[in-house]
């Protein structure tokens, strides 16, 4: 299946997250939520993450539901680990780990010296699990270790997000403007 998000025109109002199934295209359902900022699909079975307002779960058989324990803030990206038990939330000035087996928030990654606009713009996981990568408005990615916590690595000066660890998880790749730069 496939999973779009779309803008309902201009001013207030809701956002459509279509979920399509592949190749045939025809929609399967369609959701409208307040906002619909970004959807992770879990890596291990067919639940779909959707981020805006707080975080929803869609999934075939039961529909649509609220992420128990989850954050009520915005939240502008997802990404779950590789074994499927954990979805990172990017928020404002931390990224919260959300146990899908637990249903609740088991950790928190605070960024350093965060501003009140600061906002996590990207995230993702290493292929073993054992690094989050984040890039967030202050222009800096980080590499975190998920189990303590810490920053283990930073990069400053990166004003463009985009991510990608390598299948053997040795090189992150980032992406800023029209230069490549790895950790």
């Amino acid at each position: 299946m496939i999973a779009t998000a779309a803008k309902s025109g201009n001013g207030p109002g809701k956002d459509s997250v279509h979920i399509w199934e592949y190749p045939n295209g025809r929609i399967v359902e369609r959701v409208d939520l307040a906002p619909a900022i970004c959807l992770a699909w879990a890596p291990n079975q067919p639940l779909l993450a959707i981020g805006g307002s707080s975080v929803f779960f869609w999934d075939e058989s039961v529909g649509l539901r609220t992420a128990k324990n989850a954050p009520q803030l915005k939240i502008a990206h997802l990404s779950w680990s590789p074994d499927g038990k954990l979805l990172a939330m990017g928020g404002r000035d931390c990224i919260w780990l959300w146990s899908l087996d637990e249903q609740r928030i088991v950790s928190t990654l605070k960024i350093p010296e965060a501003s009140a606009d600061l906002r996590v713009r990207s995230l993702a996981w290493s292929p073993d699990g054992r690094s989050l990568a984040s890039h967030s408005s202050d222009n800096v990615v980080r590499v975190w270790d998920p189990i303590t916590g810490e920053a283990t690595q930073s990069i400053a000066g990166i004003q463009r997000d985009g991510l990608a660890w390598s299948r053997e998880g040795k090189i992150l790749a980032l992406f800023e403007h029209d230069v490549d730069n790895f950790i």
